[in-house]
């Protein structure tokens, strides 16, 4: 949508606005985010792993195994290697969690408000956070144990 926007932009800015019509910019559009040029902010790295850029670039895919391995680490400094030992990492350390556990990470970690958590496990949000405290803890401590 912003990249059609900027397109009618510049055809507005060489008066050219009698030739902007809505399907030739869609098509302009998707073609500028596909190639990874984005408006507003800044174009996906070619030498990301995580961009589709990358991936149609380089003619490769990247899987999931389950919505808690869509889970990565925010530093784009890190390596490929420490975002490979954060999953296993963090799948073992979710095996070692309760089920009641497992579930409310897997909707905190999916953007789930603590509200609407406490409500599906039936407990107030004051018991989410004590339990969200509970997990960082014990995930700090396996972070110890296992460097």
């Amino acid at each position: 949508m912003g990249m059609a926007w900027v397109a009618y932009q510049r055809l507005l800015a060489r008066g050219q606005g009698d030739r902007a019509f809505a399907g030739p910019l869609a098509g302009y559009a998707v073609r500028q985010v596909r190639a990874g040029r984005h408006a507003g902010i800044p174009q996906d790295s070619a030498k990301d792993i995580l961009s589709g850029n990358a991936q149609r670039k380089h003619h490769f895919t990247t899987a999931t195994f389950g919505a808690i391995d869509t889970l990565r680490l925010e530093d784009r400094r890190a390596s490929i290697a420490d975002h490979v030992a954060f999953v296993i990492d963090f799948r073992e350390w979710m095996a070692m969690q309760n089920r009641r556990h497992r579930r409310m990470l897997s909707w905190l970690a999916a953007g789930e408000k603590p509200g609407v958590v406490a409500g599906r496990l039936g407990v107030s949000p004051a018991r989410v956070s004590q339990i969200r405290k509970k997990c960082q803890v014990s995930w700090e401590a396996f972070q110890q144990v296992d460097a």
